[in-house]
């Protein structure tokens, strides 16, 4: 019976130690500016959405998901991190954190 709970004890600390391991992220860097497409330097933009956040599997996925959601141009002020998979840098994702800017209509 305690060799059971010696076990069940071990399977629970590797658990909580994949779950710290995984959850990690690091930024990778700042941007004032960041664009999946062409930006009109004729049109004025405004901020649509204040720090707003995404996520995608690169980093032109997650901005231009971030922009399609609140109905976007491009992001300013923009932060980006690297968030790890379960085994280091195999499949991790990207998350951007920034302004969306829209075209003032």
């Amino acid at each position: 019976m305690k060799k059971n709970a010696k076990h069940a004890k071990i399977n629970v600390m590797f658990i909580i130690l994949l779950l710290f391991v995984s959850s990690c992220s690091t930024r990778i860097g700042t941007f004032t500016l960041l664009s999946c497409r062409t930006i009109d330097k004729d049109k004025k933009y405004t901020a649509i959405a204040k720090y707003k956040s995404c996520n995608g599997f690169t980093i032109d996925r997650a901005v231009s998901k971030n922009c399609h959601i609140y109905g976007g141009e491009y992001m300013e002020n923009v932060f980006v991190y690297r968030r790890n998979g379960l085994i280091g840098a195999i499949g991790g994702r990207y998350k951007v954190r920034g302004d969306v800017m829209g075209e003032i209509k």
